[in-house]
């Protein structure tokens, strides 16, 4: 992994820029986004970016509705060696890039601690806790999404918004992002 000192701002080689007049600017982002991956799952100390594969995570909490709270603890996260860039939506003007991306496999293990109650029963539980995601999940998870997007959707969402959010600020804390889309 080289860097190239772009404009007064040191950037890894493999962030290429992409012009922000380019009509195809959120096609240009995600091919630039795909080309990077295989260098963000290995990660950069230059940048203080972990590995991707395998992904801890000292704790997540998560609150899938105002009943339950579960919390996890040494969490490992298999998989996103997999990951796949799908497409990118880039806005300009706001400064926010939405890129929708899949696994085929992801695993989690950690040890985790519920409790709460679900309509009038209480649940708690606390121990190891293994979650397998795979092609066939996703067909299970696909027929019944609106369910499972009613209990975890929000919880899930943010954790994984959180997750990226943390990569890309560490990944391009020193560009700006002016840097990243061109106007040459």
């Amino acid at each position: 992994m080289g860097f190239q000192f772009h404009q007064g701002y040191y950037i890894a080689t493999y962030i290429k820029p992409c012009n922000a007049n380019d009509p195809e600017l959120n096609k240009c982002f995600a091919e630039h986004a795909k080309e990077a991956v295989p260098f963000l799952v290995k990660g950069d100390k230059k940048y203080n970016v972990h590995a991707l594969d395998p992904l801890f995570l000292e704790r997540v909490d998560l609150r899938p509705n105002n009943q339950i709270i579960l919390k996890l603890q040494k969490v490992k996260i298999l998989g996103l060696g997999g990951l796949k860039i799908k497409e990118a939506n880039v806005d300009l003007k706001k400064r926010h890039i939405k890129l929708t991306m899949s696994v085929s496999k992801l695993d989690v293990f950690a040890q985790y601690n519920m409790s709460g109650q679900i309509r009038v029963i209480p649940i708690h539980g606390q121990g190891p806790m293994e979650i397998k995601f795979s092609d066939s999940t996703h067909e299970v998870l696909n027929k019944n999404w609106q369910d499972v997007m009613n209990i975890f959707g929000d919880p899930i969402a943010e954790c994984i918004q959180e997750i990226a959010t943390t990569l890309i600020k560490a990944l391009l804390y020193p560009v700006s992002f002016d840097k990243i889309f061109s106007t040459n």
